[in-house]
């Protein structure tokens, strides 16, 4: 017995049936010739279907004025034994035909089977942010991949538990990493898509170039290759993709999109960015899974204090400058300046009244063109730990004794609130829990929070798929 040749191929459709078909020369060095004869074997234990030729069972068809066999496999065996899986790895000897799942899930066992810990991957991981909110959400964040050794550092501070992998992603063996997760989360580097960041070149040399020719320029543009490639290797369930706005019309995305669909995940996108929030940080968001149905939760979750509590009740943070000092009249002269030329940058204000803030950013600490706080006399930078709660993270949440790469993590993190929430409804998706889509169906039709847990808790659940059906109809009118 020899191993000839292995393919992925992607399940087709007849008349709304999966279908599996195989057409190449290579089934007769299994046996398998036109006209010629196969049964199948099922073998649970190994996960995995067997054709082996035989004297009677399914016939071997042909093509190609009889010269190739064909075997379109019934249509049974892939809806008893691989349903919810859209590719199946193809395995090729000199006796027989092994078909398999390509993700390693158990034959006949749905997503929605999944009750134990849920497992999660993070690429770009940062500082942290982002797995907190995952972990919060009920994650446990196994392993993590980051270039930047101090944001690796800060990130094992947080999740001593995790598996920090310290370099690039194209320098990783995916060996190392845990098959079939249950969530794969890449905050992708946004260098690509930022105006502030082309890798040195110019805006001279950036003239003449469309927006693809920029951005494939870029040091950056292998990154969502590797990223694909981990998904084709590792199969997770469901995947989280996080980035700066500019990157949903990006050719990278359009990228990630069709790669995705033709791995057989469905995605849904959307931009958080919700109005009850302390500042304008915007961020997009995809979510990727390999069943239908995921929705974007309703961000209608409060937010408990202001910017006024944040930066005017309590000890000051950071070092009151008074209005004429040699540090303001540089920042006030740089703002005249940059007023002057039309740009449009220079720094902002947080004063008492203040209801939300500009973004603080990566460079917050460089005073390029971020907030300063105010009482109308004298001005003063934000304190790590005051962005800390402006971005909604929680007093656990450890930042390093640096103010520079303490800013530099939050201002590259998200915002804590609206992402713990899609995290705790990507982990209701996986476990199958159908009573989280019908509140997000009840969202839509307006009921707040307090409305919703009413309704749930009145709820007959043997009912909950009709009434769920019935509701979907409603909001799609």
């Amino acid at each position: 017995m020899s191993f000839i040749k292995e393919s992925i191929l992607k399940l087709g459709d007849r008349r709304g049936k999966k279908r599996l078909y195989m057409e190449t020369l290579k089934l007769k060095e299994a046996g398998l010739v036109p006209g010629s004869f196969y049964e199948v074997d099922v073998n649970y234990e190994n996960k995995k279907l067997t054709i082996k030729p035989s004297k009677d069972g399914y016939k071997v068809s042909a093509k190609k004025k009889g010269t190739v066999p064909v075997i379109d496999f019934p249509p049974k065996f892939i809806e008893e034994h691989f349903d919810g899986n859209n590719q199946l790895s193809v395995k090729i000897f000199d006796d027989r035909v092994e078909i398999t799942e390509t993700h390693n899930k158990s034959l006949n066992r749905s997503v929605e089977e999944k009750k134990r810990n849920f497992k999660a991957v993070e690429f770009f991981c940062g500082g942290g942010t982002l797995a907190k909110a995952s972990h919060d959400a009920g994650f446990d964040v196994t392993h993590a991949v980051e270039l930047e050794p101090k944001y690796a550092a800060n990130f094992e501070k947080n999740f001593p538990n995790a598996k920090v992998l310290n370099g690039g992603i194209q320098d990783i063996s995916m060996s190392i990493l845990p098959e079939s997760p249950d969530l794969l989360v890449a905050g992708i580097p946004c260098d690509t898509f930022s105006v502030a960041r082309r890798r040195g070149k110019t805006d001279d040399e950036f003239k003449g170039m469309s927006r693809d020719e920029r951005e494939a320029s870029h040091r950056n543009v292998a990154t969502v290759y590797y990223v694909l490639e981990a998904i084709r290797l590792k199969r997770p369930h469901s995947i989280l993709i996080e980035e700066v706005v500019p990157f949903k019309t990006s050719m990278q995305c359009a990228i990630l999109k069709n790669v995705l669909s033709d791995c057989g995940y469905h995605f849904e996108e959307t931009i958080v960015a919700p109005e009850q929030e302390l500042t304008t940080r915007r961020r997009y968001c995809m979510v990727a899974s390999l069943k239908k149905g995921f929705a974007f939760p309703n961000m209608d979750y409060e937010v408990n204090e202001t910017l006024r509590d944040i930066f005017f009740e309590g000890k000051p943070e950071t070092e009151w400058f008074p209005e004429d000092s040699q540090t303001m009249k540089r920042e006030f002269e740089r703002l005249a300046i940059h007023k002057e030329k039309g740009n449009g940058w220079g720094f902002t204000t947080i004063d008492e009244n203040t209801l939300k803030a500009k973004t603080f950013t990566k460079g917050y600490s460089k005073r390029r063109s971020e907030a300063y706080v105010t009482n109308g006399k004298q001005y003063r930078m934000a304190g790590k730990n005051e962005i800390k709660r402006v971005h909604g993270l929680p007093d656990d949440f450890i930042l390093p004794e640096s103010y520079v790469t303490g800013t530099e993590i939050l201002g590259q993190g998200v915002l804590y609130r609206p992402f713990k929430e899609i995290f705790k409804q990507i982990k209701a998706f996986i476990s199958g829990d159908s009573s989280s889509k019908l509140e997000t169906i009840l969202g839509k039709l307006g009921y707040n929070e307090m409305k919703i847990k009413a309704f749930m808790s009145k709820l007959d659940f043997a009912n909950l798929p009709l009434v769920t059906e019935r509701l979907e109809k409603l909001v799609a009118v």
